[in-house]
């Protein structure tokens, strides 16, 4: 029997061992094993995109009875007992479940609670909850070896050609979670992260609960989504940069064309059913030869030729800042980024570095002042001292001129004593209190020293 979560396989028991089965042997077992591994990776390269955990069921459903004929067959030339009907379904089914699955990891990728999945080795895992809580959990495998069939199982079944003994494989779940592997040339054993996407069902109102940010903040944002501002989302690793972004894109009206760029898909725009115009550009790796690479720059260049309403970036961090720049400033407003960034104000002198990456390398001063023109606002995320929780710690206002070389910037939201950010007593710029206001923002969150 399969114990499910009413979507996706959770566990599976191993294949009993009774006399029915007993011929279904490790050698049996092997070769119908990698026989169904090899049909399902040939069937997923012809479909040429990756497969839903479902989907990969179903093949493997249908590919497995292939599997056990080929084994007849070559019990028949070795002159040797077929399998009974029950011994092949019981074998079958068990196979299946095993090639299609994730071994320990099953249950900890159908966990909505955790956010992240760390293996350093066969027997020490670490996972990493919604609420920055972390523990060690039981061993997923049982030997190094292991662990490295099992991320090269999930590179295949991603999509992913693995030749030889690379370095460190990086690829993305069919779900959407981002995979990082160290195969073990560089590290005791192989090493295994994994970024679980969690973000496509995420709303604003959410975050609101999550204790992310306050109420009249949370407004603010949907507020910002309807009003076409372009916004910057800075802050650290694992702070919830792109969950805020995904979040801030699902209030964008229905009716815009969106084209996303990304290195894995993790906006989820393409996929939360309240967009229909929705582009979602991925990069690609170079392949053995070095060649077939598409960077994040290709891909911003070739999205301003997509006649988009806005452009998104999941995260910049080279040339293509300079091509998000003109798209922001060249009537694609409502256009927003995510950057690794200390402060909002280190968010321009990183836009700038990355900006001078780019083959037309603009003057850092020349930059600064397309940033001033471009950039609408700044939100800046961290962690909760206490509790390190994801929280909006500010909320910066761009004046458009430049103070002490970078663009000045007006504090509509600043951290309060428990981090999270406080409306201030600053008045906002009037083109943008009008704004909010014709984009239905209430009043009360618009007026200085608001503190809801």
């Amino acid at each position: 029997m399969t114990v499910t979560d009413g979507h996706r396989r959770i566990w599976s028991p191993p294949l009993e061992s009774t006399d029915e089965v007993a011929l279904a042997d490790a050698g049996t077992r092997g070769r119908i094993k990698s026989r169904l591994e090899e049909r399902l990776v040939e069937e997923m390269g012809r479909a040429g995109r990756p497969l839903s955990s479902e989907d990969q069921v179903m093949l493997g459903q249908a590919l497995v009875g292939e599997a056990l004929r080929d084994e007849a067959a070559g019990r028949l030339a070795r002159g040797e007992q077929l399998l009974s009907a029950e011994q092949e379904s019981v074998l079958g089914a068990d196979v299946v479940a095993e090639v299609t699955g994730a071994a320990g990891l099953e249950i900890y990728l159908s966990d909505p609670t955790i956010r992240d999945i760390d293996v350093n080795g066969p027997d020490n895992v670490h996972i990493t909850y919604r609420d920055n809580r972390r523990e060690r959990v039981a061993p997923i495998v049982g030997s190094a070896e292991a662990l490295d069939d099992l991320i090269r199982l999930l590179a295949r079944r991603s999509g992913v050609a693995v030749d030889g003994s690379p370095l460190a494989l990086e690829f993305a779940l069919p779900d959407g979670s981002r995979v990082t592997a160290v195969m073990g040339r560089v590290a005791p054993w192989p090493v295994l992260s994994i970024r679980l996407h969690r973000v496509a069902e995420t709303d604003v109102e959410d975050l609101v609960k999550w204790r992310m940010m306050p109420p009249d903040l949370g407004e603010m944002i949907c507020g910002l989504a309807r009003c076409h501002r372009n916004i910057v989302f800075s802050g650290g690793t694992g702070v919830g940069k792109t969950t805020l972004a995904s979040a801030w894109g699902h209030e964008i009206p229905a009716g815009e064309r969106i084209v996303t760029v990304e290195d894995t898909y993790e906006l989820g725009l393409h996929l939360d059913g309240r967009h229909s115009d929705v582009v979602p550009l991925l990069t690609r790796r170079p392949n053995v030869e070095d060649k077939g690479a598409v960077s994040m720059l290709d891909l911003t260049r070739l999205a301003l030729r997509l006649n988009p309403s806005r452009v998104i970036v999941g995260e910049v961090r080279g040339g293509e800042c300079v091509s998000l720049l003109d798209a922001m400033s060249q009537g694609n407003d409502g256009s927003c980024c995510t950057i690794h960034a200390s402060s909002a104000k280190q968010a321009f002198t990183r836009m700038a570095k990355y900006a001078s990456r780019a083959p037309e390398a603009p003057r850092r001063e020349d930059c600064m002042y397309d940033i001033a023109d471009a950039v609408h606002l700044v939100i800046h995320l961290g962690l909760n001292r206490s509790d390190l929780r994801p929280i909006v710690r500010s909320v910066r206002e761009v004046t458009g001129m430049l103070e002490a070389e970078i663009p000045g910037t007006r504090p509509l939201w600043e951290a309060g004593r428990d981090g999270m950010a406080r409306r201030t007593a600053n008045r906002m710029s009037p083109d943008l209190e009008d704004d909010l206001a014709c984009a239905g923002v209430d009043p009360s969150v618009l007026a200085p020293g608001n503190r809801s």
